[in-house]
């Protein structure tokens, strides 16, 4: 066994190595798309102070009530319309909620069919109940990023400030109108870090907490793929060991305590099993409706490595793709024997010519996951824009918004990640926790939109950095 010095500087210098490859790559994607204009600057740093100073005399209630307006608003304004996958979460969510329950497994993410299908269901399959379903999980996502944070934030203020950097967050915002899997990952993930935070306080009743743990983990999984990653932290902080609570004039802070070795297998094992319950219940569903065993809720990760794999496309989804393994044509196969083909076919791209292709992951499939943020706002319009002046010049004030707080909060990411190769801290979970979220995008399809997922993250690093600058000045 190690003794306890050596333990403790392998992890810092493991620690530091994590930080050191952090920051390489997203310098690396900092540079590949593009430079940091004045504009975008002062845009970024009015975002921050405007939170920062909402945050010390606003309530937080308050704060969300009127994001949870102006999203509707926004998408009223906008007038979207569902495209692409979004408007097939539209049509699913619109069955299911009608009674057609076996739609729900001829989606990419049911949880989300079965989130939107439950508005549906209390007010109509509209546009209106998208809006309102989709406000509600981004918001109340930042609420419960709020109790998280504040179990190990002193001051109350600055647990505020990390949840209205997430309020009002402009990506969100302009997101707001698009029925996706991205607004009910948020949600998932804000709820997940909240029980993990009850854990590590202390405050969490055995064994309720870790089923749910183990429930809300496997529903992220069903949601996106990449949702395995909720699960396998949560297992990394549990197998630790035990973390008190210590009273103090707020709420208190976090410190270890000692636990029997035996427990964190307790603890961990009661989250394993849950998770293989809710796993294991959809996959036998699946089967059962459609004669198809199920890993992930997607059965598309063949084409998605296909189309991750496609040089001409930069990586994107191409119809030529499908044409080529045969599941769009005259000939057209079974998307199971379709599936096999693109597997096939990604995996000779690879190993024909690996050099080129790493190259191509690490800067055109770079530049196409953190390409400019204005890039979600075609997404949210559904290519439906009014066109009078009014709408005009909101269009621009959101780009310039969306653009300045994104560069902002990404070079906020790149000075936490220079300081932790010196001197980790829990900050850098934060950063590592957005690198692997990028890395399978290096092989698979990439959207200029996927990096919302990570957005987050990114956005409450920023914040604490704020926060750890402040108490030290």
């Amino acid at each position: 066994m190690l003794k306890a010095e050596s333990r403790s500087f392998l992890l810092q210098a493991g620690a530091r190595a994590i930080a050191t490859v952090a920051f390489l790559y997203f310098l690396h994607a900092f540079i590949q798309t593009g430079y940091v204009s004045p504009i975008q600057i002062a845009a970024g740093v009015a975002w921050l102070v405007t939170c920062y100073g909402l945050s010390r005399f606003l309530g937080v209630t308050t704060l969300l009530a009127l994001t949870f307006a102006a999203m509707i608003l926004w998408g009223l304004f906008l007038e979207s319309a569902p495209v692409s996958d979004f408007h097939s979460y539209y049509v699913l969510a619109a069955g299911v909620s009608s009674g057609e329950f076996p739609d729900l497994f001829k989606s990419k993410s049911p949880p989300t069919v079965v989130y939107y299908a439950v508005f549906h269901w209390l007010l109509g399959p509209t546009y209106a109940a998208n809006y309102i379903a989709s406000a509600v999980a981004w918001t109340g996502g930042a609420a419960f990023a709020y109790r998280a944070v504040r179990l190990f934030v002193l001051d109350e203020r600055g647990a505020r400030f990390v949840c209205f950097g997430l309020a009002l967050c402009p990506s969100f915002l302009v997101f707001s109108p698009v029925i996706s899997s991205e607004s009910v990952y948020f949600l998932l993930s804000a709820i997940c870090a909240w029980l993990v935070a009850r854990h590590v306080a202390g405050r969490g009743p055995f064994p309720y907490l870790y089923v749910a743990v183990g429930l809300v983990t496997a529903v992220l999984f069903l949601t996106r793929a990449s949702g395995i990653l909720g699960l396998m932290v949560c297992l990394a902080i549990f197998g630790i060991g035990r973390v008190g609570h210590v009273q103090n004039v707020d709420e208190g802070a976090a410190m270890a305590e000692s636990r029997r070795s035996w427990q964190p297998l307790v603890l961990c094992a009661i989250v394993v099993v849950s998770f293989l319950a809710v796993w294991f219940s959809y996959s036998y569903m699946a089967w059962r409706t459609l004669q198809e065993l199920r890993i992930t809720a997607s059965p598309w990760g063949d084409f998605s490595l296909l189309f991750g794999t496609n040089f001409d496309s930069k990586g994107r989804y191409n119809v030529a793709d499908l044409e080529l393994a045969g599941y769009l044509g005259g000939d057209r196969w079974k998307r199971i024997d379709a599936s096999k083909v693109a597997r096939k076919i990604a995996i000779e791209r690879i190993v024909g010519d690996p050099f080129r292709f790493a190259r191509f992951a690490l800067s055109d499939k770079v530049v196409q996951l953190w390409s400019k943020e204005h890039n979600l706002y075609g997404w949210a319009t559904g290519g439906r824009q009014r066109g009078d002046q009014l709408s005009l010049k909101m269009r621009s004030l959101s780009l310039a918004g969306l653009d300045g707080v994104y560069r902002t909060t990404l070079l906020l990411l790149l000075v936490i990640l220079v300081r932790e190769a010196f001197r980790p801290s829990y900050l850098l979970a934060l950063g590592a926790v957005t690198l692997i979220f990028s890395l399978p995008h290096l092989l698979l399809e990439v959207q200029p939109r996927y990096h919302l997922a990570m957005t987050p993250f990114i956005v409450v690093a920023s914040t604490l950095l704020v926060l750890d600058f402040q108490r030290r000045r």
